[in-house]
């Protein structure tokens, strides 16, 4: 029985091989990529703020201006999202300020007012917030447009009827 040699082949960029030597080279899966032209033994997680949406990849795919994942290794554009203290609307790939009076978790979160403000409306990805003068019986705070049980109005200052 005659043996066949092997050719041994240096991996181009975005696949790997497991083992030195190796005459078939795998492609770097979703999530990773290989820069490597020289044979790469492993592809490496996208680093954070990018993803890998198809395998094989030579270089991540970088998340829209302003947007972040929150760990490597992220294998869709939907991994990208908003930092924190700041919100987009609609899943847009804008991310707008929190300003005074609120709060953004980040990623897809939307603001939230503070106990003592609400959060009358989102106009152009500007909140329109109103201060309740320290009240918090009327404006406990949360999502747009919270006011206490039984109140309305810009300031939650009106009974609602």
């Amino acid at each position: 029985g005659s043996m066949s040699p092997t050719a041994c082949i240096a991996c181009p960029a975005g696949t790997f091989s497991k083992s030195l030597g190796a005459s078939n080279c795998e492609q770097c899966s979703l999530g990773r990529y290989s820069d490597a032209e020289d044979g790469a033994s492993s592809c490496d997680a996208c680093p954070q703020g990018s993803y890998a949406s198809q395998v094989g990849l030579t270089k991540c795919i970088s998340c829209p201006s302003g947007m972040l994942t929150l760990s490597q290794g992220a294998e869709s554009s939907d991994a990208c999202g908003c930092a924190a203290g700041t919100f987009s609307i609609n899943g847009s790939n804008t991310c707008y300020p929190c300003t005074e009076g609120s709060s953004c978790a980040g990623m897809d979160a939307q603001p939230q007012a503070l106990e003592t403000y609400k959060i009358h409306e989102i106009n152009n990805g500007r909140l329109r917030i109103f201060s309740c003068g320290g009240d918090h019986d009327r404006c406990p705070g949360g999502p747009v447009g919270t006011c206490a049980s039984g109140r309305s109005g810009y300031t939650c200052s009106d009974c609602a009827q």
